[in-house]
C-alpha cells in the first residue's frame, strides 16, 4: 500500500480510518445486535493501527536521513527513543486521563446500570476527544514536506557522500602506506651512496 498511495498518503487515510472506526463504535448500542458491527470497526482500527505504525516508522527514518543530509549529524538513535518515549507516555496518559474525563462527566465504573449520561460520558472520553485529537495529527501530517520523490533524492545524496568519505579515506590510508616505502627507498639510495664514495675515494680506506 506504501508502493502504490505514497507513505504520506498512507499514513493520513490511515489515520482517517482511525477516526471513522472509533466515531462508529459509538454509534453501536446494546438494544440492537451490535456484534458484528463490532468486530468490522475493530477489524478496520486493527488495520489502520498496524498501517499508521508501521509507516510513521518509515517516515521518522526519511525526517532522520535528512537531518543527516543537512548538518551531518547522525541523530537515530535520539528520534527513535524520543519516539518509543512519547508513545509510552500516551498510552499511559491516554488510559488515565480517559477513565478520569468519563468520571468527571457522571460515568460510574461500580454501577449495574448506566444511564444516558453514562453513555454520553464513555463517548466522549473514548471516541470524540482522540478524535479531536487525530484531527491535529491529519494537519500536522498533511503538512509534511517529504514525500517519495525527495526520499529518493536524499538518499542518493547521502550514497554519493558515503562514496566521497571512502574513497577519501582509501586515499589517505594508501599515502600513509607509501611513506614507510619512501623512507625505506631513501636510506637505500644513501647508503649506495655512501658505498659509492668509499670505492671512489681511496684515501678513506
Amino acid at each position: 500500500l506504501a508502493i502504490l498511495l505514497g507513505k504520506k498518503r498512507l499514513w493520513f487515510i490511515a489515520t482517517a480510518l482511525l477516526m471513522a472506526s472509533t466515531l462508529f463504535i459509538t454509534l453501536l448500542s446494546p438494544e440492537n445486535d451490535a456484534t458484528v458491527g463490532l468486530l468490522v470497526a475493530k477489524a478496520v482500527f486493527g488495520l489502520a493501527g498496524a498501517c499508521s505504525l508501521v509507516v510513521s516508522m518509515s517516515m521518522l527514518s526519511d525526517t532522520v536521513d535528512y537531518g543527516l543530509l543537512s548538518d551531518r549529524t547522525e541523530r537515530r538513535g535520539v528520534y527513535f527513543s524520543a519516539l518509543l518515549f512519547v508513545l509510552k507516555i500516551e498510552a499511559a496518559l491516554g488510559l488515565a486521563l480517559g477513565l478520569a474525563i468519563a468520571g468527571w462527566l457522571g460515568f460510574d465504573a461500580t454501577a449495574t446500570t448506566h444511564d444516558e449520561t453514562s453513555g454520553f460520558a464513555i463517548r466522549m472520553a473514548m471516541s470524540w476527544i482522540p478524535c479531536a485529537i487525530l484531527c491535529v495529527g491529519l494537519f500536522f501530517i498533511w503538512l509534511i514536506p517529504l514525500n517519495e520523490r525527495r526520499s529518493m533524492i536524499i538518499a542518493r545524496r547521502l550514497a554519493r557522500r558515503a562514496e566521497r568519505i571512502a574513497k577519501s579515506q582509501d586515499q589517505q590510508s594508501s599515502n600513509l602506506s607509501s611513506v614507510p616505502n619512501r623512507e625505506k627507498s631513501g636510506q637505500a639510495e644513501r647508503r649506495a651512496k655512501s658505498a659509492k664514495d668509499w670505492r671512489c675515494n681511496p684515501s678513506t680506506q
